[in-house]
């Protein structure tokens, strides 16, 4: 199973936040944790044989 990430749509939305009130330091925190990342495909699912 190959897990990707990808800008998520709240994630966005909190860029557009940092930029209003948080300024820079915002950004730059968001950026180093990854908060506004989403893995893809969420949830993963996968079958296990014996």
């Amino acid at each position: 199973m190959n897990v990707t990430h990808h800008t998520a749509n709240a994630g966005a939305a909190g860029v557009a936040g940092n930029v209003l009130v948080g300024g820079v330091i915002g950004l730059a925190v968001d950026a180093s944790t990854g908060a506004s990342q989403d893995l893809v495909p969420n949830p993963v699912v996968v079958d296990l044989d014996c």
